[in-house]
């Protein structure tokens, strides 16, 4: 079976220098807006605490072919950077990497799972500007899982 989208990985640096790192899932065939196309419908997933970009590899897979998909790691998980002192491991340091990512990227539908959730919560906050719709799909609360949409 040939494959219908490409991976990429990438970094991003937050304002303390500690890097995100992030897999970029891009399918194969859509028109990039840069060359005039639509682009591919943009999903960031945002794992939890204590997990990391691989819980959304099965989802980012089925959706790559039609949609652009970043599946990043959190500060001082899997592939991401780990500060010096464990302290600075706060909500707004973990957070900052993935608003630099959201702002990069543009309207996206957002996904997050656990502590995910929250951080997607706060972004609501941070860019409540640039939201003309946002879509609840579902919160579940046996598993903390949210999908919004923004654009």
């Amino acid at each position: 079976m040939t494959e219908s989208f490409t991976t990429v990985e990438h970094r991003v640096r937050s304002a303390d220098g500690v890097e995100l790192w992030c897999r970029d899932y891009r399918p194969l065939r859509a028109a990039p807006a840069a060359a005039g196309g639509a682009g591919a419908p943009v999903v960031l997933c945002v794992p939890g605490l204590t997990r990391n970009s691989r819980d959304f590899d099965s989802l980012a897979s089925a959706l790559a072919a039609t949609h652009r998909v970043l599946t990043p790691d959190l500060r001082g998980r899997g592939r991401s950077g780990r500060a010096a002192d464990y302290l600075t491991m706060t909500h707004d340091r973990v957070e900052n990497p993935i608003i630099l990512l959201l702002e990069s990227i543009g309207p996206s539908a957002l996904m997050g799972h656990s502590m995910g959730g929250r951080i997607i919560f706060s972004m609501l906050g941070i860019f409540k500007k640039r939201i003309e719709k946002k879509y609840i799909y579902k919160v579940l609360t046996e598993c903390n899982f949210l999908l919004i949409y923004i654009y």
